[in-house]
């Protein structure tokens, strides 16, 4: 999480809730990987078109999912392409692990406390 907020609590909790939610039960998104059920696993997916991706650089995702990505030093331009990277190739089927397209940092900043308490 490297955006700048003078709430560092903000940060602290947005990576402890993508650390719960991938690595907290990696096995069974491991097994969701390989079973070919989802290509990649992660918190906030975000189905835009322009910027298909998971916020934050905390997810898991298929070596079939990864070897269709273009090189990660292609796609690399700034530090928001890094997360757009998993999505950067259409019909990825993300599991969103605890919501998707929410803005947590802004309009719904009541929702990563409420993600949190679970």
């Amino acid at each position: 999480v490297s955006r700048t907020r003078p709430d560092e609590a903000f940060n602290h909790d947005w990576r402890r809730l993508m650390m719960r939610e991938t690595v907290g039960d990696w096995r069974v998104h491991a097994a969701d990987l390989a079973a070919g059920r989802y290509d990649a696993a992660g918190v906030n997916w975000w189905f835009r078109p322009d910027s298909t991706h998971f916020s934050g650089n905390i997810w898991m995702a298929s070596a079939a999912w990864l070897r269709q990505l273009p090189s990660p030093d292609q796609h690399f331009r700034d530090r928001w392409s890094c997360e757009r990277w998993v999505g950067s190739v259409p019909g990825c089927r993300a599991k969103s692990l605890a919501c998707s397209d929410r803005k947590f940092w802004a309009e719904d900043q009541g929702l990563l406390a409420e993600l949190l308490r679970g």
